[in-house]
This record gives structure tokens, sequence and C-alpha cells, in this order.
């Protein structure tokens, strides 16, 4: 099965182009791309958007918000995944698009196993029913069959399912009365418990080293000597979505986006922020899968 990435583009015109550009040069090589916080049109002095190539499907969610839209794609890849159906879940801070998929053998043909494919964008001032409208959506939309779950995305949360910096946002959240650490620690807590009692487990990062690299990273604040760096975008998984995707590794958007002998003074420059997500799974499929496949082009309408 090919992989999934998750980023949260931060609304970066720059990013998503460069990120499209990567999708239309890698082609077969993801079964979706997960984008949270999509800007809403091209920077200026850009024409349009890279256009994806003819296997991908691109589907889209606007959650409006009172001061701010959340915009969520998933891109799959009609050569890996049959699409079945599509919902629109949560709110404008808290917000969700689910895809129910049949996943595709190396011939292109149907293997009748099914999974949800959730992507998630939880903005740092959601509130708690936010976030619990959104745990809830997606446990009706999974029907009881969480086994099936793979969720990605930004959670901005911290729990020690998925955060070593967890004990000092805690921390912070006693001594301080910063709120956003309290929020952080609360939503991460609430998500914990969901996971917990629905059997869900965080990916782990697969590194040789063992280090665990943060998923964001902010070196642009003058007040502060060392970068600030966080661990708020996650993969969790149940167990029958955990024998096609099993972890994850974090890369830097450079690292994809650009060759090493790419001359930095005339390449894009990317504003730091979060890193992508990749997962990595068991096995892969063909190159090149064939053209007559069991997928379709066509969109089931979000309900």
């Amino acid at each position: 099965m090919a992989e999934l990435i998750s980023f949260n583009i931060d609304k970066s015109s720059e990013s998503y182009a460069l990120l499209l550009q990567h999708i239309n040069q890698t082609r077969e090589s993801y079964a979706a791309v997960l984008i949270q916080d999509r800007p809403k049109g091209p920077a200026q002095g850009q024409t349009k958007f890279p256009s994806l190539p003819d296997q991908y499907v691109s589907i889209n969610h606007t959650a409006k918000g009172e001061k701010d839209d959340t915009r969520l794609e998933t891109i799959i890849n009609t050569y890996r995944c049959a699409i079945n159906r599509v919902a629109h879940l949560g709110t404008a801070k808290a917000a969700g698009l689910f895809t129910q998929l049949t996943l595709l053998d190396n011939t292109g043909a149907s293997t009748n196993q099914q999974l949800f494919l959730v992507n998630v964008y939880i903005r740092p001032r959601a509130t708690h029913a936010n976030t619990s409208q959104l745990l809830s959506d997606i446990k009706e939309n999974c029907d009881g069959q969480l086994s099936r779950l793979i969720s990605a995305g930004d959670l901005n949360a911290s729990s020690a399912m998925w955060d070593p910096s967890n004990l000092t946002n805690v921390t912070k959240s006693l001594r301080t009365k910063i709120k956003y650490y309290a929020i952080k620690v609360q939503r991460g807590n609430l998500i914990e418990r969901f996971a917990i009692k629905h059997n869900l487990k965080c990916l782990k990062q697969n590194n040789k080293d063992g280090k665990i690299m943060p998923t964001y990273i902010n070196n642009e604040r003058t007040n502060q000597a060392e970068p600030t760096e966080a661990w708020i975008d996650v993969v969790l998984a149940g167990d029958k979505a955990l024998r096609v995707w099993h972890a994850i590794k974090i890369l830097e958007p450079d690292s994809i986006f650009f060759e090493p002998g790419d001359n930095e003074t005339t390449r894009p420059t990317i504003r730091r922020g979060h890193n992508i997500v990749r997962t990595w799974s068991p096995g892969e499929l063909a190159p090149h899968a064939p053209r007559s496949f069991a997928g379709s082009s066509q969109v089931p309408s979000a309900s």
C-alpha cells in the first residue's frame, strides 16, 4: 500500500504550489495527501496552482467561521483507493474531512478492505465543546468500526501518547497564567481518553537514532534564544488501519520540495512552521498501476 502524507500548510500559497508540484513529480507514490489550512487562492503574482495528475482526485471542505474559515483538502490517488463516501465533520475551530475508502491491490482490483480516513485540524483556540463535537462526529461516521480509522492532522494538543514535552506543558499549565498551555493539555487529555476508549494507537516515529523529531518549528521568534518546537501533528489509527500504515517519519518541507544542489538564493522561500508527516507501510504497490483500475474519479457528495 502506498504512503500517506499530512501537512498543515499554514495558508502558504508558495508551500501549496510546491506540494502540488512534488505530487506531480512523484506521480503514483502516495495513496492520499492530507492538507490542513489550505490557502484560499494563489499568491500575488501566481496565475494558478499546478494541476494534479489524472489519477488524483481533490476533495475539499471549507468550514465557515465567524472570523476565519478552516480549509481542508484530501487528495486521493484513485490507482490506490476507491472513494465510497465523504463527510464534513465538526466546526471551523475543530474541523474534519472524512473519506471512506476501499483499498486497491497492485493490479487495481478491489481488496474489499475498507478504511476511514479523516483529515483533522483543531485550531489553538478551539473549545472543549468544539473538540468533543469533532470526536463525536468521527465516531458516528465510523459507525462503530473505529478499528478501520486512520486520522491525521494538526491537533494543537499535548498528550504523553505523542508529545515528549507533555510534562513541561503540564507544569506550565499549572504554574503560569498562560491559557494556551492549559487548553493544549486539556485537549490532549480529551483526545487521549477517546483514543484509549476506542483502542486507537498513535503512530510512532521510525527513526534509526531513536530521536523524536518535532512536527512544528518556529525559529523566527526574536525574543527566544532557541527555536520553539512542538509535537502537535499526530496520526491515530485503529487495529485494521495499523495493518496498512504502522509508523511515521517527520520530513522538513525543503527535503522533498528541493534537490540538494538547488540554488538557495533563487528557489522560493518557505516559512518554517509545520513539518510533513509521512506514514510508512509494510509493503508497497507496484511502481505503476494499470490504467484499468477499480477506482473512480467521481467524488460522492459530502454528507
